[in-house]
């Protein structure tokens, strides 16, 4: 943070500490215990970010039953964790929890693992979280906590229960909006989020916002992508739009997970004629060096336009892959002509790429 603060008054911004309001258009109202000080402007951004989501059966009370912000401020390493919800966040602190030796226990309401993603992620996942020790029960919903003696009795519509030290509510984050802001400014909301253009650009001249209160990728590195977006446009360029296709989605989890562009699965109920190539880390000699052998890449290709519309990945250093595999989407047959570095764990990319395009040399010819 404090890098972050010296690279931001380096470029000469002025950081001002308090609780701002858009009292008005061009108008910025920042209160703190003190005073009140007014700053006008001709463009502003808005970035207020997002909470975690509260379900009324199992409301936080930060001490046994805990969000997210409380799990990364933990004093004590607890022995027992149930975690609510098995998408990004859940996932991501089940692993981190399991590593330090809490034994954790994973409810999800839908059918898998983390469901944004296909189905043979949250396979592979749930097996490779069995490893870890994480139980993951999918399916299943909370309908109760019962909190006694500093412990917790949680019970699943199935009428199963189980104990834990610690409950963990990680069912999603909603997107945050001043009041105040909304009402003085008219401002056009969608539930929570506030409701912009390509240009991130909201339905008041002058005003754009950025991040998780528009309620798009929930990621840092999208955050990022939209705030150029904004800064560009509102500093006179107006032509820059926010691309969320090519946004990577990350999770980092044991093993990692990464993925851009089309899923397989969106492909599928979109009707779009593809084929997959599929890599796995198990063939890698790298990966086999490293003794990180868990898992594969699959690359969607279109067929009727020849060009690769989607990667995902599980494996080691998934997050780090997933850079050179954003710079694959809309690429055609020509880009198998590139020659990866051998031995090297990219190679799971180069092989799944070729396979997509039938012309794999370490995998079985496709029918």
């Amino acid at each position: 943070r404090k890098g972050l603060t010296g690279l931001i008054q380096s470029h000469k911004v002025k950081i001002l500490k308090g609780r701002a309001i858009v009292a008005a258009r061009k108008q910025v109202k920042i209160e703190t215990d003190f005073a009140a000080t007014e700053i006008q402007a001709d463009k502003i951004i808005l970035a207020t970010g997002s909470e975690p989501i509260e379900i009324p059966a199992v409301p936080f009370d930060s001490q046994t039953v805990i969000s997210s912000k409380e799990a990364l401020a933990l004093q004590q390493i607890p022995e027992s964790m149930v975690i609510v919800g098995g998408g990004i966040i859940g996932c991501e602190m089940a692993c981190v929890y399991a590593a330090v030796g809490t034994k954790v226990t994973i409810v999800e309401a839908l059918s898998r693992l983390i469901p944004m993603e296909d189905e043979w992620v949250g396979r592979l996942m749930a097996r490779e979280f069995k490893k870890l020790g994480i139980d993951s029960l999918t399916s299943q919903k909370v309908t109760s906590v019962n909190k006694a003696g500093g412990l917790a009795k949680v019970t699943l519509e199935s009428g199963q229960t189980i104990g834990a030290e610690k409950v963990l509510v990680s069912v999603g984050r909603r997107p945050v909006a001043d009041k105040e802001t909304v009402q003085a400014l008219n401002l056009e909301m969608s539930g929570p989020v506030i409701k912009v253009n390509e240009k991130m650009q909201t339905n008041v001249p002058g005003l754009y916002a950025v991040g998780d209160a528009v309620g798009t990728t929930y990621s840092a590195h999208g955050a990022f992508a939209e705030a150029e977006v904004a800064a560009v446009n509102a500093t006179g360029g107006d032509g820059k739009i926010a691309d969320y296709s090519l946004v990577p989605r990350v999770v980092y989890t044991f093993p990692e997970i990464a993925s851009v562009g089309k899923t397989e699965e969106a492909c599928k109920s979109e009707g779009l004629d593809v084929s997959v190539g599929r890599s796995f880390f198990k063939a890698n000699g790298r990966s086999a060096a490293h003794n990180e052998t868990v898992g594969e890449i699959r690359v969607v290709k279109d067929n009727s336009t020849k060009k690769i519309i989607g990667v995902t990945m599980v494996g080691a250093e998934a997050a780090e892959l997933i850079a050179a595999a954003r710079a694959l989407i809309g690429s055609t047959e020509k880009i198998t002509e590139i020659s990866f570095p051998h031995p090297t764990v990219s190679e799971v990319l180069k092989e799944a790429v070729e396979d997509a395009f039938g012309l794999s040399l370490h995998n079985p010819p496709k029918a």
